[in-house]
């Protein structure tokens, strides 16, 4: 049920590289930063690890401003207010 709703929702975007196209010289990834921009505006992170120690994609995905999912194993769970700051995810929890 979650899943169906998340998928209604949003898109799953994965966020690499550089975040500010000004900070690139390649014509090629400026305009990849730039559909990613635009991708970003109804795209969501999911981090559903086994473990995850630190949680710095999650910290960057949040602030960002995506609606975040994470594990709720390691640092996510530390760093994630369920419900509030972004939503847990249980890795052993197979939804299909």
């Amino acid at each position: 049920m979650v899943r169906e709703w998340m998928r209604n929702l949003v898109n799953l975007v994965i966020v690499a590289g550089f975040f500010d196209p000004s900070r690139s010289k390649d014509r090629e990834e400026i305009a990849d930063i730039k559909k990613m921009h635009a991708i970003i505006e109804n795209g969501s992170f999911v981090q559903p690890a086994l473990y995850e120690a630190c949680g710095l994609p999650v910290i960057e995905a949040m602030n960002c401003g995506l609606p975040t999912f994470a594990t709720n194993q390691g640092g996510p769970a530390e760093i994630i207010v369920d419900g509030v700051s972004g939503y847990h995810i249980d890795p052993n929890n197979g939804m299909n």
